[in-house]
């Protein structure tokens, strides 16, 4: 439902990025490309680097479908 509203994704993004539970944030890695199509290849570098294992692997997958790196 988030991936079809890509404001709202924007609005909630900065805290997104931050959130303490990793489950939020790898699911916010998964639906960022279908939200944002390209604008969201620099939060899903960020989160290529969080601190959380399944968290780095969800969002370089979401960079690799987008064929990004």
């Amino acid at each position: 439902m988030l991936s079809a509203a890509p404001r709202v994704v924007e609005g909630l993004l900065p805290l997104a990025l931050e959130y303490p539970d990793s489950q939020a944030r790898w699911q916010i890695a998964m639906i960022l490309p279908a939200a944002l199509g390209e604008r969201a290849i620099e939060p899903l570098r960020r989160l290529a680097q969080d601190g959380d294992e399944y968290v780095r692997r969800r969002a370089c997958t979401a960079l690799s479908s987008m064929g990004s790196t």
